[in-house]
């Protein structure tokens, strides 16, 4: 079997970035993982999205000669937006898929650009 085993780097999730009228979507490929072992915090103006892998949880029964579609430990920083609401923000996984959902400030409108009068 060693003919066959290729080294292959471990890659962060793919990841999709979204967005509707409403809202702002985060996808992120997570098969295998437990939602328990999902960290998503908010962190300023950054949504913080972490793994930690656990190699107690792979079956023992087996010795892998080469394994691609496992899931490492991770972690992945995204800035929010300027008019992203912090609160409500809500997360599910489906069918190895984490999709996190950002309202927008649709109520208010938000200034990216300020002009500083000088004195």
């Amino acid at each position: 079997m060693e003919n066959f085993v290729h080294p292959v780097q471990a890659a962060r999730p793919l990841t999709n970035l979204a967005e509707s009228e409403t809202e702002f979507l985060i996808e992120m490929t997570v098969a295998g993982a437990k939602k328990e072992s999902i960290s998503i915090d908010l962190v300023e103006d950054k949504l913080v999205i972490g793994y930690i892998h656990s190699v107690a949880s792979e079956a023992a029964e087996w010795r892998f000669n080469q394994k691609e579609f496992s899931l490492k430990t991770f972690e992945r920083k995204f800035k929010l937006p300027v008019n992203a609401r912090k609160e409500n923000i809500r997360a599910v996984v489906e069918l190895g898929v984490l999709r996190v959902f950002i309202p927008k400030r649709l109520d208010e409108k938000v200034n990216v650009k300020q002009s500083i009068t000088i004195d």
